[in-house]
């Protein structure tokens, strides 16, 4: 069989770059220095940048599940099947843990707080969590479409 890579597929591969433009962005923020006074301005724009990242989540998931990729990835490797599935039920999951940090944040009344390192922290591991996501993804499309090729040598 000739596995070339579809336009979805092309899509996603594209989409995971530009998911990762916005993690490093959301990391930068994060760690940018924010004096007392400017922090009720920060807070509000920091949540807007995140809940813009779950939109784009949300459209990434979508297009994963119902635009024709796992449809591809099936067409082309039925025993994908497991794992398509594994994968999807992390889009569920990632989508609610930045719920609980948007909401974490919202009730942070300061920077300073001893609550904004472990809201740090849980971005930082939501952000590794999902490069961990796309890597596998990156990593089915790659086995999926060099099946029939085999290893190089």
């Amino acid at each position: 069989m000739d596995a070339r890579k579809t336009d979805i597929t092309l899509r996603i591969e594209k989409e995971h770059e530009a998911l990762k433009q916005m993690m490093g962005a959301i990391l930068e923020e994060m760690q940018r220095p924010v004096s007392g006074e400017a922090f009720d301005t920060w807070k509000l724009e920091f949540v807007w940048r995140l809940r813009d990242f779950r939109n784009q989540l949300l459209k990434h998931f979508e297009l994963e599940e119902h635009g024709g990729f796992t449809e591809d990835m099936l067409r082309i490797k039925p025993e994908n099947h497991s794992r398509l599935k594994e994968l999807e039920a992390q889009h569920q999951e990632i989508i609610n843990t930045l719920d609980r940090i948007v909401e974490a944040l919202k009730a942070l009344s300061c920077r300073d707080c001893d609550q904004f390192p472990e809201i740090r922290h849980q971005i930082t591991t939501l952000l590794k969590q999902l490069e961990a996501h796309e890597a596998a993804e990156r990593e089915l499309i790659q086995s999926t479409y060099l099946q029939d090729f085999g290893a190089a040598d």
